[in-house]
């Protein structure tokens, strides 16, 4: 800029002005070359951001097609999960009903069960009650059957004692105390749990009965072991004592205290012993047999309180003890029987006279009862009666009859 400057101030001069002329003029190339080379630059420089662009145009839009079809692919993605979500929801729902019908039918059937258990109870309930009576009745009636066998002859007797098995339902000590236990006897049997078994859900159990033997693996077991799972009782049992050979005694040898039955097994086999050996590993061992059999001792406890089932003690695997309180434990338990069914009357009658103001026959306790009671012991009469004739009958027709004695087959005269 400045030999331009330099060359206009020098035409003031009038001196060398073709020179000046040159000079301006190679000027003026320099800075047409200058600027043609500085356009050039330019072009160029405006070419290479022009491709630069272009590249990268190009490329925005290659990402921004896979960008939409991205987009494209996670909508159809949002869409099949949507009905995914959709198909979840309404089987959650259905399941979510069906647990609310099975729910509400199980609540039905189970309260249906428990109806159906209490009026099963309540059915049964005075069955047994009359089956207990009956048993009780049997039991009497098959007493005074010895006087009348004698009568009529010792087949018939035969025939009509062999239903009793008076080696486990009496006994008679060395001072001629006779001890009764039939009373005891239950129409089904007796289930006693054992508490202390630690199994959870799973109940070990007892079952035995009093003068009659209970099933186990079709054999007479006095006691056998079993289990119960979820209030069921499994088939599969462990006789612990047979029938046979009971052995009767006084419970630690006081007449007092009551009677104790003892019955026997097949050998005992005690738990195996752990041992290691030198490296502390276990050794294998199998339980080992005992000369010890076990044992079933039922103890009869006297007392004027009858509990409605047996109580066990089963420390000692090899010799279980079950005790039961009861007035025919005692000497002349029938006699005890005798004084709480007075006691019952005195105490019924007050209780009516003084609470109610019932008088006369009404103050009796339970009177609707014992004023049906005569009918009922007269139908168990003439059944008992029914079943001698029809032993009879069998007896008449194997050995030609009783003719001279006046026996007569059918019912009886009460």
């Amino acid at each position: 800029m400045a030999p331009l400057l330099s060359a206009f101030a020098s035409l003031n001069q009038k001196e060398n002005f073709n020179q000046v002329l040159n000079q301006l003029e190679v000027l003026f190339q320099n800075l047409e070359k200058d600027l043609n080379q500085a356009l050039s630059d330019a072009i160029s420089v405006e070419l290479e951001r022009k491709q630069a662009y272009e590249s990268i145009k190009t490329q925005y839009s290659k990402f921004r097609e896979q960008l939409v079809d991205e987009q494209n692919h996670l909508e159809q993605y949002i869409e099949i999960m949507q009905s995914c979500v959709q198909k979840e929801q309404e089987i959650i729902d259905q399941a979510a009903e069906k647990i609310s019908h099975n729910k509400n039918a199980l609540e039905h059937a189970a309260n249906m069960c428990i109806s159906f258990e209490k009026s099963f109870q309540s059915a049964t309930q005075g069955r047994n009650e009359e089956i207990d009576i009956l048993l009780k009745l049997e039991a009497f009636v098959l007493q005074q059957a010895d006087v009348f066998g004698q009568y009529i002859g010792d087949d018939f007797q035969e025939i009509f004692l062999s239903r009793q098995d008076s080696n486990i339902c009496k006994w008679t000590d060395l001072n001629n105390n006779v001890f009764d236990l039939s009373p005891l006897r239950k129409s089904d049997k007796y289930v006693v749990s054992d508490e202390t078994s630690g199994l959870g859900s799973f109940e070990l159990i007892y079952v035995l009965n009093i003068c009659q033997p209970v099933k186990c693996k079709q054999q007479d077991a006095a006691v056998y072991e079993g289990l119960k799972v979820l209030d069921q009782i499994i088939e599969d049992c462990d006789i612990i004592a047979y029938q046979q050979n009971a052995i009767f005694s006084h419970i630690d040898n006081d007449p007092h205290k009551g009677v104790s039955l003892l019955f026997q097994g097949d050998t005992c086999a005690l738990a195996p012993s752990i041992k290691y050996d030198e490296n502390n590993n276990l050794v294998a061992t199998q339980p080992k047999q005992s000369d010890q059999k076990k044992k079933a001792i039922i103890n009869i406890e006297c007392s004027t309180v009858e509990e409605p089932n047996f109580r066990i003690d089963s420390s000692d695997q090899c010799n279980l003890q079950f005790f039961i309180k009861s007035p025919y434990g005692c000497i002349g338990g029938a006699s005890v029987l005798a004084l709480l069914f007075a006691g019952y009357i005195f105490l019924g009658s007050y209780i009516n006279k003084s609470k109610y103001g019932l008088t006369g026959s009404e103050a009796f306790p339970n009177f609707l009862f014992w004023q049906d009671f005569p009918y009922l012991v007269n139908d168990g009469v003439k059944f008992s009666i029914f079943q001698a004739t029809a032993g009879l009958r069998i007896v008449k027709e194997k050995f030609g009859g009783y003719k001279d004695r006046g026996i007569q087959a059918g019912y009886n005269t009460i």
